[in-house]
């Protein structure tokens, strides 16, 4: 029997090992298996490593303000173009953990997210508390669109809120401490309305009430169901859309919270996110990629077609006459009627109109521009910043003496910049779990590889068999008569 001569069996058993790995390659069984893995363990469940780090983010996440001065002022009043000096940064130190965390049995989670704010001072230039910024006076600002778009004879409110406005010696432009612009001030015009209407905050600060509390009650997909709706808002507010916007697109609440993705992200994918800063969802979509802290990431940037000045962004324009133009979002409407305008610091990949119309203004993408660097196999950013400027509609009302001879424009207030990088230890804890899943995942090209020299091995093993049999023939003697 050739099986006596273990040459052949085993050249046989090497060849169907080879073509079982050969399949098994074709398959692509390892990868599909690397994948399902990854996408059983990225799901929100409690006691997880993704629950832990959705609830408390494993990460330095830092909140700085980069604030305009305004140095002329009275030249501005006059009707000359703004000339500003950025001021800072004055940097915060950002501490979110997720509360009110319910599980619920379709699969999906609620929490709220509140929001602490300290002063970092070795991140700082400067003192919030002392240093003293000249900008536009915001509440007089609002009150001005608000006597322009009211019911009421216009005329009269006018004379009402200039004489208001003298009693309390407010002007356009008003210097205030860092600290009172940012958490807030009491305005002697609106703490005089105040004690007629009691709904009126006699508090103003862009973020007024906002250290330590929480945007309100999310409700999240876990990803149970479907891999692809990991983390993905599923209400906010209990709604699933907003009601700012003037079509159904615009007020869809899309993606996640940006905190996290879905996994087995890839550079096709376009990534949505909402954010209650912004009024609206938005989208990223790849640009390169880069390393973070040893681990692969894939950069993720804001397009300009976002807040482009296009068809489909007509619903984010709630006065069709007025619509800004591109880089600039109107988000009055969601401010309590506040003039509030949102763009790129800087005016970057806005209309050039507007960085024209103010003196200071340098965009650049470096310094400017949003970004998101995503480990694209659990869909978690380590690394990003979200980088936003707040702007003032200012416009002269001709029978409101405090707005002068004020030219049209959006006047810069501060450049805000919300940055997160992923902790030492968290990275290294990734970088273990990653390896598992790429040495899985490529666990068919060793077997490939092994198998193409069990080929060789099992062909050298056969060739050598034959030659046996056909020497040990060609010995046989015939058996004589």
């Amino acid at each position: 029997m050739w099986c006596g001569k273990g040459s052949i069996c085993a050249g046989t058993a090497a060849v169907c090992i080879g073509i079982t790995w050969v399949i098994l390659f074709a398959l692509d069984v390892f990868p599909n298996l690397a994948h399902s893995m990854v996408k059983e363990q990225v799901v929100l469940k409690l006691n997880s490593t993704v629950y832990e780090n959705w609830k408390n983010p494993p990460a330095d996440i830092y909140l700085s303000f980069t604030l305009f001065h305004l140095v002329n002022p009275k030249e501005v009043l006059a009707g000359e173009k703004p000339l500003v000096q950025e001021r800072g940064p004055y940097t915060y130190r950002e501490m979110r953990i997720r509360q009110d965390i319910v599980f619920y049995e379709n699969h999906t989670v609620s929490a709220t997210l509140p929001k602490s704010y300290v002063l970092v001072p070795e991140q700082s230039v400067g003192d919030p508390m002392t240093d003293k910024i000249t900008t536009v006076n915001i509440p007089l600002m609002t009150l001005v669109e608000m006597v322009r778009h009211s019911f009421l004879p216009q005329k009269w409110l006018d004379i009402i809120l200039t004489v208001v406005a003298i009693m309390h010696k407010e002007t356009l432009f008003q210097s205030r401490t860092v600290h009172e612009l940012l958490w807030g001030y009491e305005d002697p015009i609106l703490a005089q309305i105040h004690k007629f209407l009691d709904s009126v905050n006699p508090n103003f600060g862009l973020f007024y009430g906002m250290n330590g509390s929480a945007d309100g009650v999310y409700l999240f997909h876990t990803g149970q169901n479907k891999s692809t709706d990991f983390a993905k808002i599923a209400l906010w507010k209990g709604e699933s859309s907003l009601n700012w916007w003037t079509t159904d697109s615009c007020n869809k609440i899309n993606g996640t919270d940006g905190s996290t993705f879905h996994p087995l992200i890839n550079k096709n994918d376009i990534l949505y996110l909402f954010s209650s800063d912004l009024c609206r969802s938005i989208y990223v979509s790849f640009e390169k990629e880069l390393s973070v802290k040893a681990l692969s990431t894939y950069r993720f940037t804001t397009p300009a077609s976002v807040f482009a000045n296009s068809t489909a962004n007509h619903g984010f324009c709630t006065t069709p006459s007025h619509c800004p133009g591109s880089g600039v979002l109107n988000i009055s409407v969601c401010k309590q009627g506040a003039p509030i305008f949102l763009s790129s610091p800087h005016f970057y990949e806005a209309d050039p109109a507007y960085v024209d119309a103010i003196g200071g203004m340098h965009p650049d993408k470096a310094k400017h521009e949003t970004f998101l660097d995503v480990e694209p196999v659990t869909g978690f950013p380590l690394r990003a910043e979200k980088k936003v400027q707040i702007n003032v509609h200012v416009q002269r009302a001709p029978n409101i003496l405090q707005t002068g001879n004020v030219r049209t424009l959006l006047f810069p207030v501060v450049f805000i910049n919300e940055s997160a990088l992923i902790k030492d230890d968290s990275a290294a804890q990734l970088r273990s779990q990653i390896l598992e899943v790429h040495l899985l995942s490529n666990l068919h090209y060793v077997l490939l590889a092994l198998s193409i020299v069990l080929a060789l091995v099992a062909t050298g093993l056969l060739y050598r068999a034959w030659s046996r049999k056909g020497q040990n023939v060609s010995e046989y003697e015939p058996i004589p008569d």
